[in-house]
């Protein structure tokens, strides 16, 4: 069967409309059936069907449509329904399904119902035509490349967070009536010098491997701490490089303004934090009668004793994201470093096209990357990002109850997941394709076409009121519509592939996590003292262990070398001893 199926004949070249008008002509009594199939051009069987349906050898089923010619889908439109909402739901749940696994859950979806089907029993799985015909009758489906997502995110990514995250918003914007202008985002990014990837080039059809070249297998991070505001403007960028000893060459070319710093790791730590506020409150003119908001995440440099002094003395009112939540509420995240990154690659590839034989180092990044951001930064970009996330113009309902939807999934206790594990024991396993079916397939096939397996199966349910109508359509239909045992037991897309939710732990201890806080705030900055008071406190009596150690070890080092001492004394005074006794002996055998 052709994937992409063209009509050859000249069947149903009418409209449905013209079937519609000529019936109702012909009950009306204008035209007859003949006269009708010439006016309209529509075959007079047809009429003589559609007209009067006792003339019609086999009923139409309810999934009829006027007009068309060749099989019906295997699974009928209500199944097909059920499985792309399936499908979709899994997507949104961050388990979505392959091409793969949707093929054999077709195929276990019409065994398990007693349906008709045209799959392949060996690999007990639908084909690629039943697929791509699947997909073309679902334009809200496509296949998609599906993006990495940790489980912190995915759980991380909580109503109740994401609220409180708001309330803090709204608090400090009805306290300090914040402006666009006043409102910035900081956060940090990390630029390789090894470029990856992403563009594709053009080769030679057929081979297998293509290559392009890069500056080495294994590239060094510099990191760019980069900060918008909500009317987009940005603030000269700091460049983090993974040294000791920072030099002036490692800054030509870098964006006016910029500033560097030095980390063994090339991340951001909380001295270097502080060396940016002071840069971040110098750009600003930040001050305590002209207050600034800075929304960053919940990275421990930011939320430091410090930093929050040296914030609440300058007028820096700042507020943390919720943790695990920067995909969805950092405007950085939504519309600034995709592009970023994407130029600053794009230009790594062609200084290496430009200099063959060289490699890019911490000397050239700031020069590359300043290339980029020059490009990339622009006003249009920052305004969507602090939009998109609901931060300005304030939008508490940007994210609806589908965005948190696999977060509650796998938050839930464990009683709502019983009725689908319920549900699945009464059928059978959650994933029964290998095990139930082995057995099973040549039974039920061979059953279809045999009139004797359904007819006991009548009599059974005597007291049932539908059942003594069952024989009569049965006589008219042909003997595969009528259904199986199993088709009496309808079973949904979701008995057969129940959605996966997490049991969680009752009495399991779990870590306490971070949430979002209003750092600058005086409950917060007693929290941040009680803090580094039980830090120094915690330093200290280590300090004082290892001296106590240390004074140990020298006392007895001390006390091994008296004891040293003496037994060198006693030995020389038992030898002395020895040879005074041997004398006097001597002498006296002598006399």
């Amino acid at each position: 069967m052709p994937r992409v199926y063209q009509k050859k004949g000249l069947r149903c070249q009418w409209k449905p409309d013209d079937l519609n008008k000529a019936t109702a002509e012909i009950k009306d009594g204008i035209f007859t059936v003949r006269a009708a199939s010439r006016a309209y051009g529509i075959p007079r069987t047809t009429l003589q069907q559609y007209v009067n349906a006792k003339t019609r050898k086999r009923q139409l089923s309810s999934e009829h449509v006027i007009g068309h010619t060749g099989r019906y889908p295997a699974l009928g439109a209500e199944f097909e329904k059920e499985l792309s909402d399936h499908a979709k739901r899994l997507s949104e749940l961050f388990f979505g399904i392959t091409k793969e696994q949707l093929c054999k859950l077709a195929y276990e979806l019409a065994w398990k119902n007693g349906m008709q089907h045209p799959f392949n029993k060996d690999k007990r799985a639908a084909g690629d035509d039943w697929f791509y015909g699947f997909m073309s009758r679902n334009p809200a489906l496509s296949l998609r490349k599906p993006e990495s997502t940790s489980i912190t995110r995915v759980m991380g990514f909580r109503r109740s967070e994401v609220n409180r995250f708001f309330d803090n918003l709204k608090e400090v914007y009805k306290k300090e009536n914040f402006d666009p202008s006043r409102i910035f985002n900081a956060d940090e990014t990390g630029m390789l010098t090894v470029q990856v990837q992403k563009q594709k080039i053009i080769a030679e059809t057929g081979k297998k491997q293509i290559g392009k070249i890069v500056s080495a297998e294994k590239g060094e991070t510099i990191t760019a701490v980069v900060c918008v505001s909500a009317c987009g403007g940005f603030v000269p960028p700091m460049l983090i490089f993974p040294r000791k000893n920072l030099n002036t060459r490692l800054m030509a070319g870098a964006p006016p303004g910029a500033i560097a710093g030095t980390s063994p790791s090339g991340w951001i730590n909380g001295d270097l934090y502080l060396k940016w506020l002071e840069h971040f409150i110098k750009y600003t003119a930040a001050s305590v009668n002209r207050k600034v908001l800075l929304i960053v995440d919940n990275h421990e440099s930011h939320i430091t004793l410090q930093a929050c002094e040296l914030c609440r003395n300058n007028g820096v009112v700042v507020v943390s994201l919720p943790p695990h939540c920067s995909h969805k509420l950092q405007p950085l995240d939504l519309s600034v470093f995709s592009s970023l990154k994407t130029a600053y690659y794009r230009r790594c590839s062609e200084w290496l096209h430009s200099n063959p034989g060289k490699r890019i180092t911490q000397y050239e990044v700031a020069s590359l990357f300043g290339d980029a951001y020059c490009s990339t930064g622009n006003i249009q970009k920052s305004v969507n990002g602090f939009r998109s996330a609901g931060i300005w113009p304030l939008n508490s309902t940007v994210f609806s109850d589908e965005d948190f939807r696999a977060a509650e999934n796998l938050m839930q206790s464990s009683p709502q997941a019983e009725p689908a594990a319920t549900s699945a024991a009464i059928v059978g396993p959650a994933a029964p394709v290998p095990e139930p079916v082995i057995p099973e397939p040549a039974a039920p096939e061979p059953a279809v076409p045999e009139p004797a397996v359904p007819e006991p199966a009548a009599p059974v349910p005597e007291p049932a009121v539908p059942e003594p109508a069952a024989p009569e359509p049965a006589a008219l239909v042909p003997e595969p519509a009528s259904p199986k045992p199993l088709a009496k037991k309808r079973m949904s897309v979701e008995e057969i592939s129940p959605i996966p939710s997490a049991k969680l732990a009752q009495n399991g201890k779990r870590r306490k996590c971070k949430r979002s806080e209003i750092v600058t705030s005086s409950p917060m900055k007693l929290i941040l003292e009680s803090k580094a008071s039980k830090k120094k406190q915690a330093v200290k009596k280590v300090a004082e262990d290892t001296a106590s150690d240390s004074s140990r070890k020298t006392k007895r080092k001390i006390s091994v070398g008296d004891k040293e001492k003496t037994n060198r004394k006693k030995k020389k005074m038992s030898q002395s001893t020895g040879w005074l006794l041997l004398t006097l002996v001597t002498f006296l055998f002598l006399s």
